[in-house]
């Protein structure tokens, strides 16, 4: 399966590095484990058992690495990387961020950094199905924060001066300014968030299409 031309996980490089990315979130479960048995003088079990979920979502990561995963790389990749996020977490608040003399800050940094590669693994080899994918990727970006900027832009200390101008301006050029403005906006975010869902709906489509081709 790995091998097929459809599969996305046919770049050794792609799958070395969801690999290593797993071997890691592996490690520091495994440390987490031993944490939560032997750092107090009683086992952590709430902590014990968060941290067995990382565990198990690695052994997913581990799979996927070799091609078991080939029709939705970013929807397999967001669960192990939402398990990671939110178990990793839990873990440390179970024992209020502190194990014996053991600080689990870093182990949580450690692992929510893990949890944002595996999850920027699975969008660059969902995006990579297909090239034309990353051009709807970043223009659904640029279009949709576009709007957010200019609505953001309003909420920052010099939004006065830019709405001054329209002061002594009387109502109806003010409204027909206002909602071209509000329209335009609303279309480029609307396109904006399109292009974004197509280019990973997009990818599902290339690769039904190839498969019932091959």
């Amino acid at each position: 399966m790995p091998n097929s031309p459809n599969n996305p996980y046919t770049s050794k490089a792609i799958s070395g590095l969801v690999l290593l990315v797993s071997a890691l979130i592996a490690i520091t479960a495994l440390y987490g484990i031993w944490l939560a048995l032997f750092a107090s003088s009683s086992p952590a079990f709430p902590m014990l058992g968060f941290e067995l979920v990382v565990l198990i979502a690695s052994i997913l990561g581990f799979s996927f690495s070799f091609g078991k995963n080939p029709q939705a790389p970013a929807l397999g990749h967001a669960c192990v990387a939402g398990a990671v996020f939110a178990c990793s977490v839990l873990a440390a608040q179970s024992v209020n961020r502190a194990i014996g003399t053991h600080s689990l800050v870093p182990l949580i940094l450690i692992q929510l950094a893990l949890s944002a590669a595996m999850l920027l693994l699975g969008v660059i080899i969902q995006l990579n199905t297909n090239k034309k994918n990353w051009t709807m990727l970043f223009t659904g970006a640029l279009l949709s924060l576009i709007p957010l900027g200019v609505a953001g832009s309003l909420l920052s200390p010099w939004a006065g001066k830019v709405t001054g101008l329209f002061t002594n301006m009387s109502t109806a050029p003010k409204m027909i300014i206002l909602t071209l403005g509000v329209l335009t906006l609303g279309i480029f975010f609307s396109v904006g968030i399109h292009l974004l869902v197509q280019a990973f709906n997009h990818t599902a489509t290339d690769q039904n299409t190839t498969a019932a081709s091959a």
